[in-house]
């Protein structure tokens, strides 16, 4: 049951919060936007004190205004650098305890599920690109309770003595019972609701059943809200049908914001230290009443910002379009009567003394739209914690910046030079039009013919016997080569101000070849973006963990799960919130989000083969070489062999089904190196022993089937002699050693298991 809060006083928190969100922003938001506008190609722009505004720079309309898009090129590859690998993520116990461990286990299934839900891939590339553009990106894990997703029906309670009827979540405090009655001491029926864990509902009998017929309902562990009585039961009408409601089943969101839309304490130092923060976002109206069930809601078409602040600038963007050259381009927000969008307030506080359980309050309108459940408290909660109130928002900054909150960007250095540039590039192409062309000299009065410039034109003129008098041509000048050079001096400037060297998009520098001088370079690429992608894996820590807690609270529907193995195998798992009962702790792999270069890794295997370090000739080498690189495929036959071989892997291990050697199709070396990887495994080692001396046999049948096979003895051919006999054995017997030597020397039809003993599996 909801607790009872002030409303006034949330109302005081609100109206502070908007006032601090006003107050001292401007500046960081005319960067924010400039960037944003450059990246669009609106460059030709000049902002305004008075207005706080970005407008068109007026300039004469015969000066040009050329537009090399450097800026947005460079931002690209950026975006690209963050996004092109995904962090590798793994869980751990909390503790040693059998709980944790299993826990840990099941979440590294179930978060790859859980992160294609909320379709982690495309919120990744839209918070690089708000992180790259404005310094900072802000991430927030949650649950979406939109009706939308389906809903169920909860079968509310009654008590049997007042007869009051009651949901769930309103019931008390369960009453004391007897350790057997008790059960299982952690439930895990599917909870209906987020934090609301209802009770197991009857089959409806038919309307109108009979008295004796009808089953007595089972008395709940929890107690009357309104008399205290234990006795409470599921509640039914008079004709047998069950009562209750039908509650949304939600779905695992991942929402990105940008620095527009939220709103803090600018001296803040981290996210761990913000008190509160408000979240301003314009949604559909339809979705905001479906939601909150406020059907009076109306429209608007204003952000209560008072200004150019925020959410207008970010309302800017969407219709900023065309060429700035001619004035266009850059738009206030849509003014039109068919708006039908609501600006939505979220206000976040965390647990004080005003609010001890925290708050989240949602304004629309000027309207409190979560009056019935804001003393909840805050949403989410750590049941593996002594359910303490999750803060489920995550900054990742750019460049980490001293005495603030938000980030910065090395596109804030780089948009000064491609201002420059485009200056540079308008004069020379003045250069080009008003001086570069050549120009006629005529004396006036000759009655000169108009010059064309057509071929073969006959020129008539006054100018009798006097060359002076004839027209010249003189030709234009030529733009210097120091205009030149300044032009590629700003082009490297930009180049090295953002760390996006030629290694980077994958592109090896003019005179470079060494596979050394490659690897340092990209190295010293890397080294820009180390920081940044170092804030940006922390914080993804702190994003899977929240999803995993989230989900442990509210998943109430069974996730699937495609697990695919080796040679293309493929596992399909279902797990329920029940399955994760521990504490887990989620790491990511530190730089495994780096980019990667495949100039680089082609430069350090050249560099391997040159020292010897590795043979490129070895099959196994050479498969490790080409999956690195994606393509196995021009192995042929050998590829599938591989693939094959690891499937028979998978069905001994998975299905305990022993491989059969097939002579015609199987490749006997691909097969060997592929289950001799197997035999040295960890999960070979605790394996029952008349399992692992199976798949020893199987090794060794291979082994005896690239044997050659004997020599026959020549027709009508006399017999070797006793002594040459014995050394042709004995050879022989030194040739079949060196040919299995370490394994068991056991002939094909011969099995290693121990007599007596039936076999492991069917067949064997």
């Amino acid at each position: 049951m909801a607790k009872r809060i002030d409303l006034e006083k949330v109302r005081e928190y609100y109206e502070k919060s908007k006032a601090r969100a006003q107050a001292e922003r401007y500046s960081l938001e005319r960067d924010w936007f400039r960037n944003l506008l450059y990246y669009l190609g609106i460059h030709w722009i000049i902002y305004s004190p008075q207005t706080r505004k970005w407008q068109p720079r007026k300039i004469a309309k015969w000066v040009p205004r050329p537009v090399t898009n450097k800026f947005a090129s460079v931002a690209t590859t950026i975006m690209q650098a963050f996004t092109a690998k995904d962090p590798s993520t793994r869980s751990r116990p909390a503790t040693d305890s059998p709980e944790d461990i299993g826990a840990a286990q099941v979440a590294d299934k179930i978060l790859p599920v859980l992160l294609e839900e909320v379709n982690a891939t495309q919120a990744r590339k839209i918070g690089a690109a708000w992180k790259v553009l404005t310094g900072t990106v802000i991430y927030h894990p949650h649950y979406d309770n939109d009706p939308k997703h389906g809903t169920t029906f909860v079968q509310h309670m009654q008590c049997a003595s007042c007869k009051a009827t009651f949901a769930p979540d309103e019931a008390g405090e369960p009453v004391e019972m007897p350790q057997q009655a008790m059960g299982n001491s952690q439930p895990i029926a599917s909870d209906l609701q987020a934090g609301v864990q209802g009770q197991p509902s009857p089959m409806p009998l038919p309307v109108g059943a009979p008295p004796q017929l009808q089953e007595q309902p089972e008395m709940s562990e929890s107690s009357c809200p309104k008399c205290g009585s234990p006795n409470v039961a599921s509640a039914v009408d008079p004709t047998g049908a069950q009562i209750g409601e039908e509650l949304p089943n939600g779905k695992m969101g991942l929402e990105v914001f940008s620095p527009f839309e939220v709103f803090m304490d600018l001296e803040a130092r981290s996210m761990d230290e913000e008190q509160q923060l408000l979240v301003r976002r314009r949604y559909p109206l339809d979705v905001i009443k479906r939601r909150y069930g406020h059907p009076e809601l109306e429209s608007d078409n204003n952000s209560n910002t008072g200004g150019m602040i925020g959410l207008n600038l970010l309302r800017a963007v969407a219709y900023a379009a065309g060429n700035a050259m001619y004035g266009t381009g850059i738009a206030s927000g849509r003014n039109v009567g068919d708006d039908q969008s609501v600006t939505v307030d979220q206000l976040w506080i965390r647990p004080c003394t005003d609010f001890p359980e925290g708050l989240v309050a949602v304004y629309a309108n000027e309207k409190l739209l979560n009056e019935k459940d804001i003393g909840d408290g805050l949403p989410y909660r750590d049941v593996n914690d002594d359910n303490k109130p999750i803060w489920p928002w995550h900054l990742v900054p750019f460049d980490y910046c001293p005495g603030r909150i938000f980030g910065r960007t090395p596109l804030d250095d780089v948009a000064p030079k491609q201002e420059q540039r485009n200056k540079l590039e308008s004069m020379i192409q003045l250069i080009l039009s008003r001086t570069a062309n050549p120009v006629w000299l005529i004396a006036k009065g000759l009655g000169v013919t108009q010059i064309t410039g057509e071929p073969g034109q006959i020129l008539e003129g006054n100018w009798g016997m006097d060359p002076r008098l004839v027209p010249q041509r003189i030709a234009g000048e030529g733009i210097q080569t120091s205009l030149i050079a300044w032009l590629e001096k700003i082009d490297s400037d930009i180049e090295e101000l953002s760390g996006t060297f030629d290694v980077l998009r994958g592109n090896a520098p003019s005179g470079v070849t060494a596979g050394t001088a490659l690897r340092l370079l990209l190295e010293r690429a890397n080294t820009r973006f180390t920081p940044a992608i170092k804030a940006d894996e922390k914080a993804w820590e702190g994003i899977c963990r929240d999803l995993l807690c989230i989900f442990q609270q509210n998943g109430t529907e069974k996730r699937i799960a495609r697990i695919q193995g080796p040679g293309n195998t493929w596992e399909v798992q279902r797990f329920s919130k029940a399955d994760i009962r521990g504490a887990v702790d989620i790491i990511v792999e530190a730089g495994s989000s780096a980019p990667k270069s495949i100039v680089g890794d082609q430069a350090m295997i050249q560099d391997l083969t040159t020292g010897g370090v590795i043979n490129p000739a070895d099959p196994n080498t050479q498969y490790k070489i080409l999956e690195k690189f994606g393509s196995t495929d021009l192995l042929g036959d050998i590829d599938e062999n591989i693939k094959y071989a690891q499937r028979e892997n998978w069905k001994f291990v998975n299905e305990q089904k022993v491989p059969e050697i097939n002579p015609i199709i199987d490749n006997h070396p691909v097969h060997l190196m592929i289950h001799k990887k197997l035999a040295l495994s960890s999960d070979f080692e605790v394996m029952p022993q008349q399992q692992r001396m199976i798949w020893l046999d199987h090794i060794v049948s291979h082994q005896m089937a690239m044997m050659p096979p004997p020599m026959a003895m020549p027709m009508g051919g006399e017999a070797p002699a006793e002594g040459q006999q014995e050394s042709d054995a004995s050879q022989s017997a030194d040739n079949g050693a060196e040919q299995i030597q370490g394994e068991p020397n056991v002939p094909p039809q011969q099995s290693v298991s121990e007599p007596g003993e039936p076999p492991l599996f069917p067949g064997a």
